[in-house]
């Protein structure tokens, strides 16, 4: 299918797969612009003919139509396109809106109509519609059809007068808003630009020139303001032969008098946000998700939930900073992260506030003063650091309907209205790709810290397998790539990703190298683990068992696990939950897992419990194989292989075996009907037994 492109700002011009067509005469060009201006709506060849010829009679005007109409088809190549572009009958004409077909003051109307449509908490800060706005701005090249014009058409060219004013107007407006906008992100710089192309639009525009003398006086150039003002009261009195209107002589008074304080414009919406060290990397699905969540009145609580070193605080400092603008009373950032358990939240916010106080009591009033009012965007990292941390959040957005609280933790706060976000690892190469690993965002981190470690360190032919490799042992999580690259200076990729295999400790480094407080992941790992229950502890080291997964009937089986105790361990992040009912651990904390199970000497009973009920379902799914459930009995032995090769490996292991007679009969009623599917249980000593 070919695409046209049709350039109505500026120069005309229309693009056929990139290259420009051309046109016999000028009326064609007047033709495709008025059908573009409009895909899909019909015009009448009465009206086209009338509008284009005026000056002919009716028969002469409607054959002109016909020639011009035939000469656009030839130009289009309209007897190639399916769809095609034009569409007329006897009738009427119209350019087909199911064609290929890119107008650039559609797409500009579009992205101004979108901010229309938008649900966002206050129309004039909205970082999306930020984003829209200044499409629009970079799509307006110039006047509408400036180079289109027919003396002899006068209903044309009022249109395209008619048109130019409109499209004018908007951009002007637009711009303005852009630069206001900047001007709330303390952007002084994008603020001017904006403010200089308003009045590049328009040179004699009052309201431009009064929005770029507004930008120079928050920007602190007072000077630049008042010299502008003169230049440009000048201007106008010499091209206009009339005085400026009030509002501007009266700003520029109150300037030079000294009462428009330039201090008073300076954004302050994100000035107590950290400034982290590194740009993000990746996290573009999880930013665009939750810029919508928090454009939406309607969530006003949203929790970042993940695991220790899943990048949670980054995330959130990257969309608080974005969404600063959509707050007109700015960002409140709480570090949670190193409080005890008894610290007061309380306390921590209304010391932020500078708030006086005695006693718990007092806090609450002062905040409850503090908030009124307020539109602020609370955000509090590690707040399962906090206890009682959770019902605070519910008084306080209790309190103040237009609070937002963002909290970043690895336990879900399980209140009414609360919005999860689940932050997994970075985007991980797969083990069978080798080429471009460049692009996935757990490489693009691992290459930034490692150069960072050792300025001469390159992705090359020779390390980029064991590089993919390291980043999926570690399942992409930011902190464990972080600190598995700072070995990169001391010890080959190979070597670190075959380290990783069994020794956690190797994700560890000395000092502050790294932004996150964190030095290790046993530590961050520690650190949750001493928050869970007994119960929840013996569970989770008892899961660790399983391999590939598993759903809640082999986990309450083997471990004795509830649905609670199950629904528990992934709120506080140490499991992960599936749609289809399975549960599943992050590498490394499984690698955790089983370390705590070993050391509360339950390996042994626990892996007999994992093989009994293995050998055990796989009999009864034997016979399920020969009945009518075969499909399904097929389908459970592809879901559990590692399960089951798993359990196979356990019982087969030692001299002698700890369980021959099982692992042969595991494997009697596992390996024929893998075999054929191209699945296959690995190749040990069960299948290697003379007559096997």
């Amino acid at each position: 299918m070919a695409r046209l492109m049709v350039g109505l700002f500026g120069t005309f011009s229309a693009e056929m797969d990139g290259r420009p067509v051309d046109f016999a005469y000028g009326k064609i060009k007047a033709l495709l612009a008025y059908l573009a201006l409009d895909p899909g709506r019909t015009v009448s060849r009465e009206k086209l003919s009338g509008m284009l010829w005026p000056d002919q009679p009716q028969e002469i005007a409607l054959d002109n139509l016909r020639q011009a109409l035939s000469r656009l088809r030839k130009s289009l190549k309209d007897k190639l396109n399916f769809p095609p572009f034009l569409v007329a009958d006897r009738e009427k004409v119209s350019l087909n809106s199911q064609a290929d077909l890119q107008v650039d003051v559609v797409l500009f109307r579009e992205a101004l109509a979108f901010c229309s449509e938008h649900v966002h908490r206050h129309p004039q800060t909205c970082p999306t519609c930020a984003n829209h706005i200044e499409t629009a701005c970079k799509i307006y090249r110039g006047a509408f059809l400036e180079d289109l014009t027919f003396p002899d058409s006068d209903l044309f060219e009022d249109w395209v007068q008619l048109q130019r004013a409109r499209l004018h107007g908007q951009a002007l407006e637009a711009l303005g808003w852009l630069a206001n906008y900047a001007l709330r992100l303390g952007d002084h710089l994008r603020a001017l630009g904006y403010a200089r192309q308003q009045v590049a639009l328009e040179p004699l525009n009052e309201r431009s020139n009064l929005s770029l003398m507004n930008v120079l006086v928050c920007s602190g150039k007072t000077d630049q303001a008042l010299s502008h003002y003169r230049w440009f009261e000048q201007r106008f009195t010499d091209e206009m032969g009339q005085p400026l209107s009030r509002p501007l002589a009266d700003y520029y008074e109150r300037i030079r008098s000294g009462e428009e304080n330039p201090d008073a414009y300076r954004e302050t919406a994100a000035r107590d946000l950290p400034t982290p060290l590194n740009p993000i990397i990746g996290r573009r699905v999880e930013l665009n998700e939750l810029e919508a969540w928090l454009s939406d009145p309607a969530r006003r609580l949203i929790t970042i939930l993940g695991p220790g070193g899943a990048g949670k605080t980054r995330l959130a400092i990257e969309i608080a900073r974005k969404q600063a603008p959509a707050f007109a009373d700015g960002v409140i950032f709480i570090d949670l992260s190193n409080e005890n358990a008894g610290t007061s939240l309380a306390s921590q916010i209304a010391k932020y506030a500078n708030l006086s106080f005695s006693n718990e009591q007092e806090i609450l009033e002062e905040l409850t003063k503090y908030l009124m009012g307020k539109d602020l965007l609370l955000v509090l990292d590690g707040l399962e650091h906090v206890q009682g941390g959770s019902e605070f959040v519910r008084w306080l957005l209790q309190a103040e309907q237009n609070l937002v609280v963002l909290v970043a933790s690895r336990e879900r706060l399980n209140l009414p209205g609360e919005w999860v976000l689940g932050l997994g690892g970075l985007a991980v190469p797969p083990l069978a790709v080798h080429d471009d690993i460049e692009k996935y965002s757990a490489v693009e981190l691992f290459v930034l810290r490692a150069r960072q470690s050792d300025p001469g360190f390159e992705l090359t032919s020779a390390n980029r397998v064991s590089v993919g490799r390291i980043c999926s042992l570690v399942d992409g999580m930011p902190l464990a790539i972080s600190l598995a690259s700072t070995w990169a200076r001391t010890l080959p990729c190979e070597e670190i990703a075959r380290e990783l295999q069994s020794n956690l400790d190797l994700l560890s480094t000395a000092g502050q190298l790294l932004e996150n407080q964190t030095t290790s992941m046993r530590a961050a790992f520690d650190q949750s683990w001493n928050r869970l229950t007994a119960e929840e502890q013996r569970l989770f080291r008892q899961v660790a068992v399983f391999k590939g997964g598993f759903d809640r009937q082999s986990a309450g089986a083997v471990c004795g696990a509830t649905l609670g105790l199950l629904a528990s361990l992934v709120d506080k992040s140490f499991l992960l939950g599936s749609p289809e009912g399975r549960y599943n651990l992050h590498d490394l904390l499984h690698q955790y897992g089983l370390e705590k199970l070993s050391a509360a000497g339950e390996t042994e009973r626990v892996n007999q419990r994992h093989f009994e009920y293995f050998l055990r379902t796989a009999e009864q799914n034997e016979a399920n194989l020969q009945g009518g459930n075969s499909f399904k009995a097929f389908f459970w032995l592809v879901k559990e292989q590692p399960n089951l090769n798993a359990a196979f490996e356990w019982a087969s292991a030692g001299a002698p075996p700890r369980d021959e007679i099982g692992a042969r009969r595991l494997a009697e009623c596992m390996h024929p009907e893998l075999h054929k599917a191209g699945v296959h249980v690995k190749d040990t000593w069960v299948y290697k037994k003379p007559g096997k």
